[in-house]
């Protein structure tokens, strides 16, 4: 199945390898603290609830060119922890949404305050990116199991459709399917959670979360038929932590062959010669 990825505007597609600056990407997001809210019937939360909890860690990101300075997209993000020393917070976010050369990334709170942010890195083949902003205090969202998921089971959407000016909706659904493949417009298969939420440009990067509040996907897709309805989809997850890891770590996802090619372009025989080759 084709999909199309649900950023408003567009940056570019290629992996990022941008190393933080002051070398202090140490962030244990597998340990994010059991969460306090409980419901008032004392099982899985209300949907007010669920809001009420996941809100606060969502966020706008705008996206600037270097060639402009009107914003050529916006999407969204996720909170997911403070660096070791406290200076700076993480923040999850989809590839497609941040990536491009020269692109500059500034990120909205949810108390409307706007930071620049620094990519720590992306990786266009699980559709994964880590920003950075030089402030902190705010709420990281906790992190689930999306192994536990199941189909049928209630979801919740967070994000900005059409970008910041509509902040923070909240849509839900079920989910559809487990490990759904599809194809996206970057030209990987990624192995997704299809789910019916409602999501739309600019909701890529915002988090989907089950009945507890807690972040079991980063919505990255939904179908690019105008036909289809219903056919949303994020990425596990389980996934999405080990991907952040290696771009908190390395800036880009370690243990992947490259090939590299450089080429000279040849349009004179002076040139040929000096390069020893033959010219046509």
């Amino acid at each position: 199945m084709k999909v199309r990825l649900p950023n408003s505007g567009g940056a570019g597609n290629g992996t990022s390898i941008t190393e933080t600056s002051e070398g202090d990407a140490e962030l244990n997001i597998t340990d994010t603290p059991k969460a306090t809210t409980t419901s008032k019937t004392g099982s899985t939360l209300t949907s007010a609830e669920v809001y009420a909890k996941v809100s606060p860690s969502n966020v706008g990101i705008v996206v600037y060119s270097q060639s402009s300075s009107s914003a050529s997209g916006e999407g969204s993000g996720i909170v997911m922890g403070e660096n070791k020393d406290h200076t700076c917070t993480y923040i999850i976010t989809c590839a497609h949404v941040i990536s491009g050369e020269g692109v500059k990334a500034v990120v909205q709170l949810h108390d409307g305050k706007q930071y620049d942010a620094e990519i720590v890195g992306y990786d266009s083949r699980t559709d994964i990116g880590v920003l950075k902003i030089k402030a902190t205090g705010f709420t990281a969202a906790e992190f689930g199991d999306s192994t536990k998921l199941s189909v049928g089971e209630t979801v919740y959407a967070i994000g900005n459709p059409g970008g910041t000016e509509f902040f923070g909706s909240f849509t839900n659904g079920m989910v559809s399917a487990i490990s759904r493949t599809v194809s996206s417009q970057i030209g990987y298969s990624m192995e997704c959670i299809q789910h019916t939420a409602a999501i739309s440009p600019g909701n890529s990067g915002g988090g989907l979360f089950n009945m507890n509040g807690e972040l079991v996907g980063i919505v990255n897709a939904k179908s690019s038929s105008s036909d289809a309805e219903g056919l949303g989809f994020a990425i596990p997850i389980n996934d999405a932590i080990k991907v952040a890891q290696e771009l908190l770590e390395n800036g880009y996802v370690t243990g992947r062959p490259y090939l590299g090619i450089t080429y000279l372009a040849v349009e004179d025989a002076q040139t040929a010669a000096q390069l020893g080759v033959n010219a046509y």
